[in-house]
């Protein structure tokens, strides 16, 4: 059974732009870099004014994740790992 671990921790992301899209393609974490194999889903999240990117990962050596972009302080946060139970 898997659950997911909320982290909420800072991270690095190296992204593509383009047709007026954001694509993360690599991000650091812990001093360790994460190659993203799949991008799962996206979707955008609006707290007062503060509007967030997330996306759902697959990452090679993590599995399952979620990261999201602050837009208005332009930040990146690992949000949560699945994790075997």
């Amino acid at each position: 059974m898997m659950r997911n671990e909320q982290i909420n921790e800072p991270i690095e992301v190296i992204v593509h732009f383009g047709s007026g899209k954001v694509r993360p393609l690599r991000f650091l974490w812990k001093g360790r870099a994460h190659r993203i194999n799949n991008v799962r889903g996206m979707w955008t999240t609006l707290e007062g004014r503060q509007k967030c990117h997330h996306f759902a990962l697959l990452v090679s050596d993590i599995g399952a994740c979620e990261i999201s972009l602050d837009v208005d302080k332009m930040s990146w946060l690992i949000n949560s790992v699945a994790i075997d139970n």
